[in-house]
């Protein structure tokens, strides 16, 4: 599957910069799993954007590949386990401290690039989204917040996002500036 999934992306053509709105034209096209990145394309996607925040040219393609080795659940049915996106990020030598609790995040992430998952509503059956945090500067911003946004989405602080309640957890990156190659 991954193959046909990588051979089939190959011929929708190259990300833009940076991708927002993973519901929108080319993404939603691309495959990852099952199913078409506007549908469980959010942890590949954020990692993409944190690689581009980082300054490094990333490949969707081999990050994608990645997604569905170590991260997706079920092929993609279930999405991807926030857990388990660190092997990723570790194969792609993006070192990273992943923070548990929301209140730990908030001091984390002043200054830093991050990946964060959580639930996009209260009850326990929400489903969880991954967006790419930049947080150097202020307003910070969210990339790929939105399925149909089409820009990051500006934001003062975390609470402007999230509740303690959604927070499943987030992988703030060590150091961007030395992030390796994938």
């Amino acid at each position: 599957m991954r193959s046909l999934n990588h051979r089939h992306n190959i011929k929708v053509g190259e990300p833009p910069q940076f991708i927002n709105g993973q519901g929108l034209a080319p993404i939603r096209s691309y495959r990852l799993g099952l199913f078409n990145m506007a549908y469980c394309g959010c942890p590949a996607i954020a990692i993409y954007n944190a690689q581009r925040l980082c300054g490094k040219k990333p490949d969707l393609f081999r990050i994608g590949a990645l997604v569905e080795v170590y991260a997706l659940t079920l092929f993609g049915v279930f999405g991807a386990s926030p857990w388990r996106l660190k092997w990723v990020l570790g194969r792609l030598g993006m070192e990273n401290e992943t923070v548990k609790d929301v209140d730990s995040f908030r001091r984390a992430l002043d200054g830093n690039i991050a990946i964060l998952c959580y639930k996009t509503g209260l009850k326990w059956n929400s489903t969880w989204h991954f967006v790419a945090i930049d947080g150097r500067e202020r307003p910070m911003l969210i990339y790929n917040r939105y399925n149909d946004l089409d820009r990051p989405s500006p934001i003062n602080n975390i609470d402007e996002l999230i509740t303690p309640k959604q927070f499943i957890t987030a992988y703030v990156l060590k150091d961007g500036s030395a992030l390796q190659e994938a």
